[in-house]
């Protein structure tokens, strides 16, 4: 940690690179060599000298600049050396550091406690061709180590025209490349217009594409499908995502493989056509309707699988990480939880043992993970920390639709499903708000299943929520700062189209349009139109909250 602390704090531009690999071995033992690799200021001889001594910095300047103790690495050096290892430095002023640790560890005894029980067998890809483009070489390299045990052929491409070129050249020959991972961020032709390149050529368009990108950006996945990208990943990606992402994108794409190869098969009820056609049964609106909450710190993962469920028929709510998962699960009985596994604040394994915890026997909330590994022993790591069922991401529709009728069936066999049905006792009592024009409520009902009370309690949130976004928006177009704008209107548009709020929603829409292509001339007559609406309907809430 304070390695990688020092990199990060000493490096403006370039990157820090994190290794570890195998010095040497023998039966019992095995010495492995981590080290912290920069591209930082670099330290000169003299200042390497005094690098491990208590209270010591390479210079003066260096304290006045960076600030720090001095202490970290006199620290690390005596935790180093007191599990029997060696630490040290390599570098040169100007052109960044290494620093090394190495340490010896004692090999476990296969069928001893605390060995592993489970040997996953990698998938053999051998017959997949692959092709990596990407400017960065340490990148290339790590997509190049993570692939290399699954026996795909993997050649790499340093920019946008050596790739076609290699593409055209396979694809003339006869063997063309199955997929290709293009870099988002690079110099003269970007990902995007890259793939644009690919797909509107001819002789490569068999050639399935996966976006790779280290910024998350507001519509990034829904641009890079309709370019014809077949995923979008985002950086850094573990091991498990990248296979799950391949074999999806390999089997979408009929692409044949080995038959050594590990994919999940989906088990979808059938049915046949008059045609002799054979289709997936899908959930029907005869289906029991759950209250369902979706726990995604991810905000496109939360956008699609909220449509996802919509196009099933159902609906969810979302909170960000399990901390909050908790605080709506002890206000709303839900049904069925969809829980993403690694989350900021509290994970979903955490969450998952404190909601079994807090139910003590008396109730039991289906849980389905949401998990980007697709490992076994992580699977088998959800089952143990509570959770009922699992999802591998990226989540197919078809894979979703399973689980909910799966769900569902059970839960309507144990009588645990409660019928949702409007209640006109509770329903609003300020006839002004329930005519209103700014409200879709075809739409809302809907969206609430008929709960008056759950509407107007969605209708104080969406009130809340707003009036701290509409400040944001109003400073970021104050000072012209384009993506703020979009990314708030984005925020705004969402929010005001899942309550059914048509005036904030239309109004919100033009305005993400606008600031995406830096035409914001009218963004202040926007802000004006969502501010006096805005405020109407607060005032109109605010009344039927006092009459209900």
């Amino acid at each position: 940690t304070n390695l990688v602390s020092n990199a990060v704090k000493f490096t403006s531009q370039g990157e820090v690179v994190i290794q570890a690999a195998l010095k040497a071995e023998t039966e019992t033992e095995a010495t492995i060599m981590f080290s912290v690799t920069d591209t930082g200021i670099g330290i000169s001889p003299a200042g390497q000298q005094k690098l491990f001594q208590p209270f010591s910095q390479v210079d003066a300047s260096t304290t006045r600049r960076y600030g720090g103790t001095g202490l970290g690495l006199a620290i690390s050096r005596q935790l180093v050396e007191l599990m029997g290892g060696e630490i040290g430095v390599e570098s040169t002023a100007g052109n960044g550091s290494r620093f090394w640790i190495s340490l010896t560890f004692a090999k476990q005894v296969p069928g001893a406690a605390g060995a592993p029980s489970l040997i996953v067998s990698p998938p053999r890809l051998s017959r997949v061709k692959l092709l990596v483009v990407d400017d960065n070489a340490t990148n290339r390299k790590v997509l190049h180590y993570q692939v290399s045990s699954w026996g795909m052929e993997v050649e790499e491409a340093s920019e946008a025209a050596t790739a076609l070129t290699m593409l055209r050249a396979a694809a003339i020959a006869g063997q063309p490349y199955d997929v290709a991972i293009l870099d988002m961020q690079m110099p003269d032709l970007d990902g995007e217009m890259l793939g644009s390149l690919i797909k509107s050529d001819p002789l490569l368009q068999t050639t399935r594409l996966i976006m790779m990108t280290s910024l998350n950006h507001w519509g990034g996945a829904r641009n890079a499908l309709h370019l014809g990208f077949s995923a979008y990943l985002v950086k850094p990606v573990k091991q498990s995502r990248l296979l799950d992402c391949l074999l999806n994108t390999l089997v979408d794409g009929q692409v044949p493989l080995p038959d050594a190869a590990v994919v999940e098969a989906v088990a979808m009820p059938v049915k046949t056509g008059e045609s002799g056609a054979i289709t997936p049964v899908v959930p029907t609106p005869k289906l029991p309707k759950l209250k369902i909450l979706l726990v995604e710190d991810n905000v496109v993962n939360q956008k699609v699988t909220l449509n996802q469920l919509k196009s099933l028929g159902y609906t969810a709510d979302v909170a960000a990480n399990g901390q909050e998962a908790l605080q709506l699960l002890e206000q709303i009985p839900y049904d069925l939880v969809f829980m993403d596994c690694q989350m900021p604040v509290l994970d979903g394994y955490n969450a998952t043992q404190e909601i079994r915890r807090l139910e003590a026997g008396d109730r039991h909330t289906v849980i389905v993970a949401l998990t980007a590994n697709a490992m076994r022993e992580d699977r088998v790591r959800c089952i143990t920390a509570g959770m009922d069922d699992y999802l591998s991401k990226p989540i197919l529709k078809e894979k979703l639709a399973t689980k909910l009728r799966y769900w569902s069936q059970v839960l309507l066999a144990q009588k645990e499903v409660a019928m949702l049905e409007p209640n006109p006792a509770g329903a609003m009592t300020e006839a002004t708000l329930m005519t209103s024009p700014l409200i879709d409520w075809e739409h809302l009902h809907q969206v609430c299943d008929g709960n008056a009370e759950f509407e107007l309690e969605l209708l104080q949130t969406f009130v809340e929520d707003t009036e701290h976004h509409l400040i944001l928006l109003a400073q970021a177009i104050a000072t012209q700062d384009w993506t703020t704008v979009e990314q708030q209107a984005h925020h705004l548009k969402g929010s005001s189209g899942n309550t059914g709020v048509t005036a904030i929603y239309a109004i919100a829409t033009e305005l993400e349009q606008q600031a995406r292509q830096h035409e914001l001339a009218a963004a202040p007559e926007h802000l004006t139109t969502l501010q006096r609406v805005f405020q109407e309907l607060q005032t109109l809430v605010f009344k039927a909250q006092k009459t209900s």
